[in-house]
């Protein structure tokens, strides 16, 4: 996906709808790469971009959010061939890893202080 022109506090998204119970599993994994755009000028910093991920039954108010300040990669074309580069291009700061168990403990942790009728 490419975004350009974005404003600020605009969000661009792309929607996946399954229907399938993540929490079977323990963990999601997933590696994100920014770019910064040559021609900017460095107008673009690291933590101006941020990624988030919801999962949930809709989009509205049954959903949990993770939500990542991400790491601006130089602009360039790498072969990927040495550690190094691999880094470059995939930080570790924009790696995601939601752990579903600790979602579910937050969850219920909220309820229990809040109560159930808490929906948000």
């Amino acid at each position: 996906m490419r975004v350009v022109n974005l404003e600020d506090g605009d969000a661009r998204a792309i929607y996946r709808n399954i229907e399938l119970d993540a929490r079977m599993f323990k963990k999601m994994r997933m590696f994100v790469h920014a770019e910064k755009i040559p021609t900017a000028d460095n107008l673009l910093k690291d933590g101006d971009l941020t990624l988030f991920v919801r999962l949930g039954t809709d989009y509205n108010d049954n959903y949990y959010e993770y939500e990542l300040p991400l790491k601006l990669t130089p602009a360039g074309k790498y072969d990927n061939n040495s550690d190094n580069e691999k880094y470059i291009v995939w930080p570790e700061e924009n790696e995601v890893v939601i752990d579903f168990d600790e979602l579910v403990n937050l969850k219920q942790s909220r309820n229990r202080t809040y109560g159930n009728s808490f929906c948000r």
